[in-house]
C-alpha cells in the first residue's frame, strides 16, 4: 500500500511559514546539519496507517512530527526559552484554529481518535557539535483517501 503524505507535509510546513517565528527556516525532513539563526523548524512523517476502510476509500492517520530548533547557549536564556515557548504556542493556535489545514487533511486529531494524541516534549539535542533546546510536536492528522490500495 502506498500513502501520499505529500498534501499532509506541505500543509504543517505552510502553518509553520504563516506564525512568522521561523526566521532562519522550515524545511521538510531532518537536517543534516545544525540549523543557523534563532529559530528552525523541521516537519517529517513519523507514522501513516489506514484507520478504517469506506466504501470509496480509506481513513488515514497520519502521524507528522514538528521540530522546533533554538540555539542553547545564545543569552539570555530566558529569551531563547520564550522564543521557543511562543514560537510553539503559535504554531498550536494555528493548527486547532484551521482543523482540516485549508482542506489538506479531514482533520488534525487533537484528542486522539487514531491513537496519537497532540502533544509536545522538550529537551535538548546535540548536532554537529551544537547544541539546541527543541521541541518536538507531535501532530496526529486524520486524511481521507490518499492511500492506493491497489498496485
Amino acid at each position: 500500500m502506498v500513502f501520499n503524505v505529500r498534501a499532509s507535509l506541505n500543509a504543517i510546513e505552510s502553518v509553520l511559514k504563516r506564525t512568522g517565528y521561523f526566521g532562519a527556516g522550515t524545511q521538510q525532513g531532518e537536517p543534516k546539519s545544525p540549523p543557523v539563526g534563532d529559530l528552525f523548524a523541521a516537519v517529517w512523517m513519523d507514522r501513516v496507517a489506514v484507520y478504517s476502510l469506506t466504501l470509496n476509500g480509506t481513513i488515514e492517520a497520519h502521524v507528522v512530527t514538528v521540530r522546533m530548533y533554538r540555539r542553547d547557549l545564545q543569552e539570555p536564556r530566558e529569551r531563547a526559552e520564550d522564543e521557543l515557548s511562543r514560537a510553539v504556542l503559535a504554531v498550536q493556535d494555528l493548527l486547532m484554529a484551521d482543523v482540516d489545514l485549508g482542506g489538506a487533511v479531514r482533520n488534525v486529531d487533537a484528542g486522539g481518535q487514531t491513537g496519537q494524541s497532540f502533544g509536545v516534549e522538550m529537551g535538548h539535542i546535540e548536532m554537529g557539535g551544537v547544541k539546541f533546546r527543541v521541541a518536538d510536536m507531535r501532530v496526529p492528522l486524520i486524511v481521507d483517501d490518499s492511500a492506493a490500495l491497489a498496485a
